[in-house]
């Protein structure tokens, strides 16, 4: 199963950076928030060995744009100057003039926790723990909203990773899920230290977190020689999490079932043909037992049934509705013209009787006389 969930990913991805590849150029220069969010989310599928890739691309994303703008336009133009040449040095490359740009851009503002975070990328390229730990550190510090503060503490946390400092790793990946909860990437990566250090029930829960957010972790946790120690563990995690959504799946055709059956009984089945189509396409896929299939099965079930709901709201509830208030009338007018004839029947009864009364006062008359 774990095969074939890992074969329909790689081929989403593939296409995704198809897709993405030839629409990047124009969308970065663009201002395209979507796309930049696409090249950091493939950052962080890839590997660790790409995160400074995502924090290259970290300016343009929808969080820091307006944020950066604020920061620079706030200040004086030399520090802006600074700033921007620096970045123009670190992409391509220069890396000594970049950090020098830097080191201008904070000596002008000591706030700046972009240039702390360039910087801090920069003494990694040198192999300067010290330095690493110290840029990052004010990049934490300086922070201006909890994502920022959680990205620097991500970045901190590899540093000490890479100086072979595990457990202060872990603690600050801790603190980064803590402060920044929502993205996946922050569990993803405390659950990956954990295991490291042994620490099962941590690794277990923090990669429980990260697939919940983003459940393309389901599949990059099978290649991560990180999870090695603990893999039976995973494995028995991803077969819990298979199995839920599993259930819900077929919860939801099961329910979206019993939906098109009630449709057909009112003899409205022919207004929802395209779902009843879709319907047999989805029970074929869950046999497939792959979970991707089983969330995409949930979630079209799901939307297929509001969509039914909204039909029967929009049409044939009122249809109904109108058949049985003509149906409703025409049994009324039948009833009423019986109760008019009753009426009718009643009156002739009334005066039958009274005739007859008469008759009888009449014989008795003439049996007197």
């Amino acid at each position: 199963m774990l095969r074939g969930e890992l074969a329909y990913q790689a081929d989403r991805l593939g296409k995704q950076i198809a897709q993405s590849s030839s629409e990047i150029v124009s969308a970065v220069e663009q201002g395209s928030f979507t796309i930049v969010d696409s090249i950091q989310r493939m950052s962080d599928y890839l590997g660790a060995g790409l995160y400074e890739v995502r924090w290259a691309v970290e300016r343009h994303s929808q969080i820091s744009y307006q944020i950066l703008k604020l920061l620079l336009n706030s200040r004086e133009n030399d520090s802006r100057q600074c700033f921007e040449q620096g970045l123009k040095c670190y992409e391509v490359k220069e890396n000594g003039m970049a950090k020098e740009c830097f080191i201008d851009a904070v000596k002008l503002n000591k706030t700046n926790h972009f240039a702390y975070q360039y910087l801090g990328f920069l003494a990694v390229a040198e192999d300067n723990a010290t330095e690493a730990f110290r840029n990052f550190d004010l990049a934490r510090k300086f922070a201006e909203n909890n994502y920022h503060r959680a990205l620097a503490l991500s970045h901190l946390a590899r540093s000490h990773h890479a100086a072979d400092e595990l457990i202060k790793a872990a603690d600050l990946a801790r603190s980064a899920t803590e402060t920044y909860p929502e993205l996946a990437k922050f569990w993803y990566e405390l659950a990956g230290y954990s295991a490291r250090l042994g620490r099962v029930g941590k690794a277990i829960e923090a990669l429980t977190q990260a697939i919940g957010r983003d459940w393309m972790f389901f599949t990059v946790v099978v290649g991560d020689h990180d999870f090695d120690a603990i893999r039976a563990d995973v494995i028995r995690l991803l077969d819990s999490l298979r199995e839920r959504e599993r259930v819900r799946a077929k919860q939801s055709l099961d329910t979206l079932g019993r939906a098109i059956d009630v449709f057909r009984k009112v003899g409205a089945g022919p207004q929802i043909g395209d779902l009843i189509e879709a319907r047999v396409v989805w029970e074929m896929q869950y046999k497939q037992n792959n979970v991707y299939l089983y969330r995409e099965i949930t979630s079209k079930a799901n939307d297929s049934y509001r969509s039914i709901v909204e039909i029967a709201e929009e049409k044939v509830i009122p249809q109904k509705t109108k058949a049985v208030s003509e149906n409703e009338h025409v049994e009324r007018a039948k009833i009423h013209e019986l109760r008019t004839n009753l009426s009718s029947l009643e009156q002739e009864s009334r005066e039958l009787e009274l005739k007859d009364i008469a008759l009888s006062t009449f014989l008795e008359v003439l049996g007197l006389l």
